[in-house]
């Protein structure tokens, strides 16, 4: 996972410095369908650590939506992953596995839901 992100960090400095660092951001997600995607993700990914807040945000920044999927689910070579690191970060669409990456200031609005 660490060099997959750093494989990542490496091609998003080479097509856009602009764009957010995944290192640095903030994942957000636009309506409860998406968060419901999202935990659904978490639960078979993250066996250990359940616990989560859904909170409503007043975001001041940049955001991108980009497609999740070329991160996700894949053991591939370094230079395939490279790639597609590459077509992630130009925008283009594989799986629609959507992800909306935030720099900039987040203002918790409500506190949504909990399970702590």
């Amino acid at each position: 996972m660490v060099t997959r992100e750093l494989i990542f960090e490496e091609v998003r400095k080479e097509v856009d410095t602009e764009l957010p660092s995944r290192m640095k951001c903030l994942y957000v997600c636009e309506s409860m369908e998406d968060i419901n995607k999202w935990l659904e993700i978490f639960k078979r990914t993250n066996k250990k650590n359940k616990d989560y807040q859904i909170v409503k945000l007043e975001l001041t920044g940049k955001c991108v939506t980009l497609d999740a999927s070329y991160v996700l689910r894949q053991n591939i070579s370094l230079n395939k992953k490279r790639e597609q690191a590459k077509s992630y970060w130009n925008g283009e669409v594989k799986d629609d596995e959507k992800e909306v990456l935030f720099e900039g200031i987040a203002v918790v609005k409500e506190i949504i839901c909990s399970n702590k």
